[in-house]
């Protein structure tokens, strides 16, 4: 077992190392190419913005700079993964998505695609840089490209340092928008629904036996960060305790949200799409989820919200409950220690579902700061 281990080590090591080698012969063949030239923002006309991470979460935190960009007269592009390039799509804001694809010969073959355009910048808020990723920047061409932490790299004319591992992930955006000199204090998420998909939502709304109602998603993109189905009974019953005129609607992808055995109470969402589960949450009085796609269409819409969060550390040493957390009123977030967010004692909600479902919620609710709890 020693020796597998130390193979595995070594084997690490020379692919880091290979990858450095490449990373370095890819920079000597096309810094060499490109001449910096000053910044005169008043030239900034075309924008490519490169959200090709495929997260639905940084995706919805991105249609802040989209929107901003679009009204101060920019020509917005963003090249988007399969999984969130829909978000971007529904956006007038938005003039064009492209989808980013998976192998090294399309990947080049979009870039020339994309050079063509003429990119006044390129704004990549990425953290990690293969050799194959910085031959995607060099071969688009931009006259400027934006990165994070990127300053060792020529091609990046223009940096931002982010060294902090706690700070949360709009700061990143609010930077840029003050790079355009645009107003960034407040910044705001601006989510495009469908027309068919509200109508959709709405119709599913007016059969609910209460208009009152609070939406559960018990879903993430780990194991680690799902909640259990007796988590969510129970949760369910602690509702209608609280409030017995409360209607619970649940939501999810469509296999693990059928296979929930609920009790009675609750619904589920039968319109599968994620934008129907969308006006959901615009018209929930509470959202209760563990995944960060839904805290940031929360936040949105400035929805209740309860987050369930795990204490751990994530890629580039990002403390997860901080980069992430909801950072809007009213909002409190759980953070436990433990392996999975399964573990969380539901009664440790107690508290905040008193907070946000008891009579007094609204106004007084609405003066409140966000909270971080730990379970």
């Amino acid at each position: 077992m020693m020796m597998w281990k130390k193979i595995k080590y070594w084997n690490r090591q020379k692919n880091h190392l290979l990858r450095q080698l490449k990373l370095k012969l890819v920079r000597l063949l096309f810094d060499s190419t490109y001449h910096r030239t000053a910044l005169d923002l008043s030239t900034i006309k075309k924008v490519l913005i490169l959200r090709d991470d495929n997260k639905i979460g940084d995706m919805i935190v991105s249609t802040g700079l989209f929107s901003q960009l679009h009204a101060a007269g920019i020509c917005v592009d963003v090249v988007a993964g399969k999984d969130n390039a829909f978000i971007a799509e529904a956006m007038p804001q938005v003039n064009s998505v492209l989808l980013y694809p998976r192998k090294t010969g399309k990947i080049l073959q979009t870039a020339r695609k994309l050079r063509r355009r003429n990119y006044d910048m390129v704004i990549d808020f990425g953290d990690y840089l293969s050799p194959v990723y910085y031959s995607f920047i060099s071969l688009i061409n931009g006259r400027h490209t934006l990165g994070f932490n990127k300053s060792a790299f020529y091609r990046y004319d223009l940096n931002i340092d982010a060294p902090a591992l706690d700070e949360h992930v709009t700061s990143r955006y609010k930077r840029v928008l003050a790079l355009f000199g645009l107003p960034s204090e407040h910044y705001h998420y601006q989510l495009a629904v469908p027309g068919a998909e509200q109508q959709k939502a709405l119709a599913f709304i007016h059969t609910l036996v209460s208009q009152q109602f609070v939406v559960i998603n018990p879903f993430a993109a780990g194991k680690d960060r799902t909640l259990s189905e007796q988590q969510v009974v129970t949760l369910i019953n602690m509702i209608a305790e609280a409030d017995p005129q409360l209607q619970v609607v649940v939501i999810g992808p469509s296999a693990p949200l059928s296979a929930l055995q609920l009790p009675e109470s609750a619904r589920k969402n039968p319109e599968h799409s994620f934008w129907s589960a969308v006006v959901l949450v615009q018209h929930a009085k509470l959202i209760i989820s563990p995944d960060t796609s839904w805290v940031h269409v929360a936040c949105a819409y400035q929805t209740p919200l309860i987050a369930l969060y795990k204490s751990k550390i994530i890629d580039g040493g990002l403390i997860n409950n901080k980069v992430w957390a909801p950072n809007f009123q009213p909002s409190t977030q759980i953070i436990t220690d433990k392996q999975s967010v399964a573990e969380i004692d539901p009664l440790d909600l107690t508290a905040a579902l008193q907070k946000y479902l008891t009579p007094l919620s609204g106004p007084e609710q609405a003066r409140e700061a966000h909270k971080d709890m730990t379970a």
